[in-house]
């Protein structure tokens, strides 16, 4: 039985202002089998696919609004080995030609450069692991909600993966229709996030 969990966070917006390796691989490199029965609708209908993950890409926010992978035994990671993130920092993805945030749009505020796709669940790949400092894996985020609230629920589902197999794990935030709602931040200019969820799927038959 499939089993779905969705956690949505709903914070207020001056305080914490805040959703495969197989061998069906697509144009772009990626291969994540049958991700597509689990993947979010794209209301900016760019998906850009890494080594082992996807995003849907908004080219007005400069942000992604949702990232997919799968990952099982995810409480193995940054206990029991995996790559060093140390000298990674994020970057802008060379392939959008300037469209994303940079170091500028978090400079001199309280936001975090926070990952959509967690680096620890990617550290067992080094390739992967780089590719989540990209800022298209990143959204602006409060301090205090990246490593309080966030990075406990981010430590929770890798000890229910071990319990449950693999996992589907869609991480995002909600896109509002009046952009005005937001408060936008740095230069490139990004917005900070409302709400965000994470939605996690027991994929297994």
């Amino acid at each position: 039985m499939r089993k779905l969990l969705v956690l949505f966070f709903c914070l207020p917006n001056l305080a914490f202002s805040q959703t495969w390796w197989s061998q069906n691989i697509n144009e772009e490199g990626s291969g994540l089998p049958n991700y597509e029965h689990y993947m979010p609708t794209s209301t900016c209908g760019e998906i850009i696919h890494y080594s082992n993950y996807s995003v849907s890409f908004c080219e007005e926010y400069r942000l992604s609004e949702w990232s997919i992978y799968y990952k099982d035994s995810l409480s193995d990671v940054g206990k029991f080995g995996g790559n060093s993130r140390r000298g990674l920092s994020f970057k802008r993805d060379p392939r959008l030609k300037g469209r994303d945030a940079d170091n500028g749009s978090y400079y001199k505020n309280p936001y975090d450069r926070a990952h959509l796709v967690p680096a620890a669940d990617m550290s067992n790949d080094y390739q992967s692991l780089k590719e989540t400092f990209f800022y298209t894996n990143s959204t602006s985020q409060h301090y205090s909600f990246n490593r309080g609230a966030m990075k406990k629920l981010e430590s929770k589902i890798r000890r229910w993966t071990t319990e449950l197999g693999t996992v589907a794990i869609i991480t995002g935030w909600v896109v509002e229709d009046d952009i005005d709602k937001y408060i936008w931040v740095g230069s490139p200019s990004i917005p900070v996030p409302n709400y965000y969820y994470k939605v996690f799927i027991d994929i297994r038959k």
